[in-house]
């Protein structure tokens, strides 16, 4: 038996994880798609940009980019617009420019389409600019009810407003929906709702920091988890024709 097969049955058997699944939210990078995004060299530009304005880096130890653009904009108060402005242009240059070299991952869109025809609702979430989103996609039309990049949200993952938004969109309940991620922030959104989550290691985090995040169901791709949806469903469907 391969490994993807008896993933698939020992998750089955356990049932709960994957029971009443109506909905999935997907994050973007590192889950559907790929693309070498330099963090570091953005980082550098956020630091450079506030320290431009007089606000000292040590001051952002531990913020991701886009939190520490905002911690730098509410320090400068009315100042903040410019910064802000000027870090965002900056970050979203060098998003572009990975994007242009960025392709989607083997399978993804078609665990997608897969899911969709079986009547899953989809939406797609991502720290990303939308902008970056479609070069990767290219011709391809993303599968999917709701699409919420960093462009569409007041606040993004891991911050639970961004999940919530997207929830509220595809009409879904929290827990008939799976939070589906590389990272542990995605982990962490769809906790923050009690919602149940998937970890996938397409992406930057490891097996064990999917677990520690509280992934309740890790897989190799979402390949692999469009086919243990796609049982279980085949499952209900055939238990329901032979009840007496």
């Amino acid at each position: 038996m391969r490994r993807s097969e008896a993933t698939t049955k020992k998750v089955l058997a356990r049932g709960a994880p994957l029971a009443g699944v109506r909905a999935l939210i997907f994050d973007f990078d590192g889950t559907l798609a790929t693309a070498p995004y330099d963090f570091a060299a953005m980082r550098r530009q956020v630091v450079s940009a506030a320290d431009r304005y007089g606000v000292e880096a040590r001051s952002l130890a531990g913020l991701k980019i886009l939190e520490a653009i905002d911690r730098v904009a509410a320090i400068l108060g009315p100042a903040g617009a410019d910064f802000r402005a000027e870090a965002e242009a900056a970050v979203r240059a060098k998003e572009i420019a990975a994007a242009r070299q960025g392709r989607l991952l083997r399978g993804a869109m078609s665990a997608l389409e897969r899911l969709r025809a079986a009547g899953f609702a989809i939406a797609v979430i991502s720290r990303n600019c939308e902008e970056a989103v479609f070069i990767i996609l290219g011709k391809r039309e993303l599968p999917c009810e709701v699409l919420l990049a960093r462009d569409h949200v007041r606040l993004v993952k891991p911050h639970p407003h961004h999940v919530r938004r997207a929830l509220s969109r595809l009409k879904a309940k929290v827990n008939q929906c799976l939070m589906v991620g590389d990272h542990t922030m995605d982990v962490e959104a769809g906790k923050a709702l009690k919602m149940r989550t998937v970890g996938v290691l397409t992406g930057s985090a490891s097996r064990q920091e999917l677990e520690q995040a509280g992934a309740d169901v890790i897989v190799r791709n979402v390949s692999e988890l469009a086919r243990m949806l796609l049982a279980a469903s085949r499952g209900r469907r055939n238990a329901r024709r032979v009840e007496p």
